[in-house]
């Protein structure tokens, strides 16, 4: 019976803590305090700046091939799982966002009643408690000061500080109040605000826009993309031509021609069978049309097109009658005076042999290129070997009764441009515009307030000057005892007058 008691008993408090609103109050306040603790905000912004550091060591959304030949297969599934290929839209990177919006959000909240009763319910009446409650202050009592002084007086603090707010207490005393800065104290919301809207835009650009790349060879003309991670192309609904390409290169030893130092892209905007926009496409200098942006990334040579191999034909001991030759990639010629006959099969521009012997290529740059020939008979192969451009001192076959010399390919340039929509990049500038005003106001601005009272009693005045700031209290201090200073004189001047008459 005693222990149903006592279980009754239990359950009946909890009954009671349930009910009761002050329990609940004291959850949400410790739940509020800790979201707008600075113990919550420092960390936040650490893990950020981590990953976001990794996020830019770590190239974004490459193909799976490319990883796994940098970082092996081992770290390739660890860094997949914790999503590194793709930081900036991984659910934990978006979750530390939130989490940091939701901090600012909370210490926003938290700190705008006591801003907002500073910003527009301060007294302009400076009673005995608020003097007290002043970090700075000064009194001075004069015998028969005029009522002109009170003037006077106004003028001093336009002049030095900020033009007067006029008040009246009941028994007749005259009080000044001077202010400097009031905005300065929003500074920090604006910060806030700016933070939480870049996150807002940053989100709706990472939901509703995309990047992708194209390859535009001179003169041709697409209407269609590649997305990055998606097979299927994307149709833009308007078409874009390279009507020119263009490098220009510094002298240089690095290279065949020299290091690139500019290369520009004309592009032409076709819609509706009509020529809308035309534009020079350089680095850092893009294309924009009905929310794309079309960006120079790279270059090269159209190897699957169209082009021609400049090839240079010397019987084998026989230099005196080596020949020239330009065939088409497919084509073939015959070697003058002779019953052979040379097909040029196929170009690969960045030669790279894997472990299994198969033949591919880093890269579509002309960094390596090499040449693919069969030597024929009568229509009949009799072998086929490879010529390398960088290396000249092979000429394919060794056995062979001809050797042969890579000259140079020569076809049409392609341009290579990274392609983004991104509807949330106004609204990303719009929160860097509060982001930065409200930085500004922080660091190089303060609310400067300054209370003056001015009291007549048997024949004497008593002037009492008090103020306080928000921050740089030592460039305030200068201020508060250049207008004490000011407010001696005038007190002086006037005294010495009357005494004068």
């Amino acid at each position: 019976m005693a222990k149903n008691r006592d279980m009754d008993e239990k359950i009946k408090k909890r009954k009671e803590s349930s009910r009761n609103p002050g329990l609940m109050k004291g959850v949400f306040k410790q739940v509020r305090d800790f979201f707008a603790s600075p113990r919550v905000t420092v960390p936040l912004l650490i893990l950020l700046a981590v990953t976001s550091i990794i996020g830019t060591l770590i190239e974004q959304n490459l193909s799976e091939e490319k990883y796994l030949r940098h970082f092996g297969i081992s770290v390739y599934h660890i860094f997949r799982v914790l999503g590194f290929f793709d930081v900036y839209h991984s659910v934990w990177y978006i979750c530390l966002f939130l989490l940091l919006t939701i901090n600012l959000l909370t210490c926003s909240f938290k700190r705008f009643p006591g801003t907002w009763k500073t910003f527009f319910h301060t007294s302009r009446e400076l009673d005995e408690v608020l003097i007290r409650a002043l970090p700075y202050k000064k009194s001075v009592t004069k015998r028969g000061l005029p009522e002109a002084f009170s003037e006077d007086c106004k003028g001093i603090l336009a002049r030095y500080f900020a033009k007067p707010v006029e008040t009246h207490q009941v028994d007749g005393g005259l009080h000044l109040y001077s202010e400097r800065g009031r905005f300065s104290r929003l500074g920090v919301y604006f910060a806030h605000l700016g933070i939480i809207v870049i996150f807002i835009g940053a989100l709706i650009g990472s939901i509703f826009g995309f990047k992708g790349y194209v390859n535009i060879v001179e003169g041709e003309s697409v209407g269609s993309i590649s997305l990055r991670g998606d097979s299927s192309p994307f149709e833009l609904g308007f078409q874009v031509r390279c009507d020119d390409f263009s490098v220009s290169y510094y002298p240089g030893k690095n290279s065949v021609k020299g290091i690139p130092k500019e290369y520009k892209s004309v592009l032409t905007v076709i819609e509706g069978g009509r020529n809308i926009l035309q534009k020079d496409v350089r680095v850092n200098h893009p294309l924009r049309y009905r929310g794309f942006s079309f960006y120079q990334s790279d270059y090269g040579t159209a190897t699957w097109g169209k082009g021609s191999l400049l090839l240079q034909v010397t019987p084998r001991g026989n230099e005196e009658e080596k020949r020239d030759y330009s065939v088409e990639l497919g084509g073939d010629f015959r070697i003058e005076g002779t019953p052979y006959t040379v097909r040029f099969t196929r170009l690969v521009p960045d030669f790279l042999m894997d472990a299994n012997g198969r033949v591919t290529s880093r890269s579509l740059k002309m960094n390596n290129p090499a040449a693919l020939l069969t030597l024929l008979r009568k229509e009949t192969p009799l072998y086929s070997t490879w010529v390398f451009r960088n290396f000249s001192d092979f000429h394919g076959k060794g056995d062979g009764d001809y050797q042969f010399t890579f000259v140079d390919f020569k076809s049409k340039e392609y341009t290579f441009l990274q392609v983004t929509k991104d509807p949330g990049v106004w609204v990303v500038w719009s929160g860097c515009a509060f982001l930065i005003c409200g930085v500004l106001s922080v660091f190089f601005f303060s609310h400067r307030r300054v209370w003056v009272r001015i009291i007549g009693k048997e024949e004497k005045t008593h002037i009492t000057l008090a103020g306080t700031t928000s921050k740089n209290r030592g460039s305030f201090e200068h201020k508060f005892e250049e207008l004490k200073e000011a407010i001696e004189t005038l007190c002086q001047n006037v005294v010495h007058n009357k005494q004068t008459k």
